[in-house]
């Protein structure tokens, strides 16, 4: 029946009653049974706002945001993520939260297939904050100018300090949305160029400076600028170190330069196989088997690359031998001709 497994015939505002169904709640996950947990702490929702207790209500909506998201149910994380966000914004705006929710809603959104909205949570963060630095019901910019570097420009004009450095990890977000769906990555590349030079540039902000160089030479790579993408690495391989930055050892990392590598004039097959069998030594020594698997993926495209390139070399060598001796036997035949 309705409610044979989760017996509530009638609702409680007790104190007592917000603590069992939390409890019941905590109970029902440790034993799989998401959708009724997800019930009992809606009713915790309500009864807390029945009570008006507004803080442990809110504690309440964030719980629901990760135990949702992380079973994936998609529908109610965006649920709860969006009123944990209007809260918020009601109140004094935690900018780090605030950063944090807005990438975690467009996240969700792009794994649903919605590019659109998952850019359209972005920009809006980035817009939210700007209003909130100025105090004014809105802003100078229109939300479509959000995304070029004009309006970027016009925002950190007017914007300093910790909603810079907010705003700089949306527009870090923003532009690694267009490079992954490969849409508007010429928009990314002048977004990140702006942001290495004017948000990321200090000391302090060393992580995000290589996480942005590294996104840039993602962005050159897709755009097949493979010697602007191979500078962007340099600079990044000379000014830090793998033992500071834990994405200079990462798979991702090794897989853009080996990519960049293998597609830059001329090729640069011999370094990009060096790299890989190094990389590989290190991770046999950490028994990662997945990442073991995708290093050796890697060097089978390598390889294959090699082989293709040779076998154009070989073309090309054939077809102009070929024409060198048509040449000479053109040549040979309108001597002839003369002498006759």
């Amino acid at each position: 029946t309705k409610f044979e497994y989760f017996p509530l015939q009638s609702t409680m505002y007790t104190e007592l009653a917000s603590l069992l169904l939390i409890d019941y709640a905590d109970v029902l996950l440790e034993n799989k049974k998401y959708q009724y947990a997800i019930v009992a702490l809606e009713k915790v929702i309500d009864c807390l706002g029945q009570r008006q207790k507004s803080e442990q209500r809110f504690e309440i909506i964030r719980k629901l945001c990760i135990t949702c998201t992380e079973k994936e149910d998609w529908k109610k994380a965006i649920k709860y993520h969006n009123e944990t966000l209007r809260k918020l914004k009601d109140n004094y705006l935690n900018l780090n939260e605030f950063v944090y929710l807005s990438q975690q809603i467009s996240t969700i959104h792009l794994k649903l297939n919605n590019f659109s909205q998952s850019e359209r949570e972005l920009q809006n963060g980035i817009r939210t904050i700007y209003r909130n630095a100025l105090s004014v019901a809105k802003s100078s910019a229109q939300p479509d100018d959000l995304c070029t570097t004009l309006g970027i420009e016009e925002i950190f004009a007017r914007c300093e300090g910790e909603e810079r450095m907010a705003i700089g990890s949306l527009i870090l977000a923003l532009a690694n949305l267009y490079i992954s769906g490969g849409n508007y990555v010429n928009v990314a590349i002048r977004l990140l160029t702006f942001g290495k030079e004017q948000i990321f540039a200090s000391k302090n902000a060393a992580t995000r400076h290589v996480l942005i160089l590294f996104q840039l030479a993602r962005g050159h790579f897709k755009r097949a600028r493979y010697d602007e993408a191979k500078a962007v690495i340099q600079d990044i391989l000379k000014n830090h170190s793998a033992k500071n930055n834990k994405l200079l050892s990462s798979l991702e990392f090794v897989q853009l330069r080996v990519l960049v590598m293998i597609h830059c004039h001329p090729p640069q097959f011999a370094r990009a196989l060096q790299l890989l069998d190094q990389t590989m030594q290190d991770t046999v020594r950490k028994e990662s088997f997945t990442k073991r698997a995708k290093l050796n993926y890697l060097k089978g495209r390598v390889l294959q690359a090699r082989c293709f390139h040779k076998l154009i070399d070989k073309y090309h060598y054939e077809y102009d031998k070929h024409r060198k001796h048509l040449r000479s036997e053109a040549r040979r035949l309108e001597e002839e001709e003369e002498e006759e």
